[in-house]
This record gives structure tokens, C-alpha cells and sequence, in this order.
């Protein structure tokens, strides 16, 4: 309902929302996110992008899942976390967090204090293709002991970088950080990071390399290429 409410202002029918629930009652994944946890704002909004006090209940009350909300890291200040999240508690479990990688240290900061009213935490990293511009979080990075992702774009640093990776998903469209590199699928259920992190803790995580052509030469073999090309024509 969240990415869905980009379509409808966050605006649904409790019918549909009740039809959604049950369907996904009958899935075998643990986690459920409903919706945006957003300081009031101007314009006309939909409750799930509010998720007030009472649709929070009735989600809870339809749901079988553990739910998750999201919070715009960039809407969102420490201060204003006790009136956006005493409400969900004892409702939601895990709060998600849509973070600007230039942003991350004060998320980092937001996530403690979310962390200290008992809720788990979960970053969702945006604008990815932007990382190259912010050395800093490239930085943390390359200093992690491992990193945990359910998207491919990061399996590609982390390959070149030497830097375990566990990817929540069942198959990937880079088969080389997996193949070649230190890249590895535990599937789409978290329960199997456990025994993931035994194997990188014994020191059995497998080493990894850097796969054939990503040395950074792209472009002059491409140039090459064209240049051959025209040549011969």
C-alpha cells in the first residue's frame, strides 16, 4: 500500500485494504508495511499516509503480519519522533526508514532514538545511482563488516570493494558478484540471516573476486569498438 499509494494519494478503500490483508495473511513472509508515518502536511493526502491512531488499529486487528511503517527521513526530526510513534506502539514492530544517502549520519542519529522506544529499524537507501557523489557513505561501506541488502545495485560496490554481501532475495541480475564475487542469495526470508552471519563470523564467508572486465575500461573498449566500426564501413 505504500508504493501503491503513489497512484492514489494513499487514498483506499477499506474494502480493498481488508481484501489486500487477507490475501496476504495466507503469504509466507513475516514483515507487513502499510503505509507512510508523516507529520501533518498541506495538500490532500490519503490516511495511509498518515496512518493515524485508528487505522493503525484496524490494521492491526485484520493483520497477521508484524507491521512495518515508513518514515521520510527527510520530513522527520529527532524531536518529533515521541508524537509520531507513541501511537504505534504495541502495533507497529519495525519502522523503515526512506533515507537520502547524504543524509546518512543524521539518520543514523534518528534511528537511535527510533531504536530507543523499542521499535526495530530498517533503512531504505534512495537514489542509489547518486552514491558516487557522496564518498562518505561509500566510505562506511568499504569499512562494514558485511553489508545486508534486498536490492542488486549494492552487490556491485561490495564485490569490487571485497565486502561480504547478503542479498534477501531469491535471484539476481548480476550473477557475477554471486559466481565471482563475495555476494551470496539467502532468500527472501530473514530468518536465514542467522546462519548467514555464523558462516561470516567463523571466518568461512568465501573470499571473492572481481569479476572479468570491471577494471574501469569501459568506455575506451566501447570507443574502440565504434572506432573499428566506422573504419570498416
Amino acid at each position: 500500500m505504500r508504493d501503491g499509494g503513489y497512484y492514489t494519494n494513499w487514498d483506499f478503500h477499506r474494502d480493498t485494504v481488508k481484501a489486500y490483508l487477507n490475501s496476504f495473511n495466507s503469504l509466507g513472509v513475516e514483515y507487513l508495511e502499510v503505509g507512510y508515518r508523516n507529520p501533518l502536511s498541506d495538500g490532500y493526502y490519503g490516511e495511509y499516509f498518515f496512518c493515524p491512531p485508528e487505522t493503525l488499529q484496524f490494521l492491526k486487528d485484520e493483520s497477521e503480519k508484524k507491521l512495518a511503517i515508513i518514515l521520510n527521513e527527510k520530513d522527520v526530526r529527532v524531536e518529533m519522533i515521541d508524537a509520531l510513534l507513541d501511537p504505534c506502539e504495541g502495533i507497529v514492530t519495525m519502522v523503515r526508514m526512506a533515507i537520502d544517502p547524504v543524509n546518512f549520519n543524521r539518520a543514523l542519529e534518528l534511528a537511535e532514538a527510533i531504536k530507543d522506544k523499542g521499535f526495530e529499524v530498517a533503512f531504505n537507501v534512495m537514489y542509489m545511482f547518486t552514491w558516487d557523489n557522496h564518498p562518505e557513505f561509500n566510505y562506511l561501506i568499504e569499512k562494514s563488516l558485511a553489508v545486508i541488502t534486498d536490492s542488486g545495485g549494492i552487490t556491485e560496490e561490495t564485490t569490487v570493494m571485497g565486502v561480504p554481501c547478503l542479498t534477501l532475495r531469491e535471484n539476481t541480475e548480476r550473477p557475477e558478484t554471486i559466481s565471482v564475487g563475495t555476494n551470496e542469495l539467502i532468500g527472501t526470508n530473514p530468518k536465514n540471516i542467522g546462519p548467514a552471519m555464523k558462516t561470516l563470523f567463523s571466518g568461512e564467508w568465501k573470499t571473492g573476486g572481481i569479476p572479468e572486465l570491471w577494471d574501469g575500461k569501459s568506455a575506451k573498449r566501447i570507443m574502440d569498438v565504434l572506432q573499428n566500426l566506422r573504419l570498416s564501413i
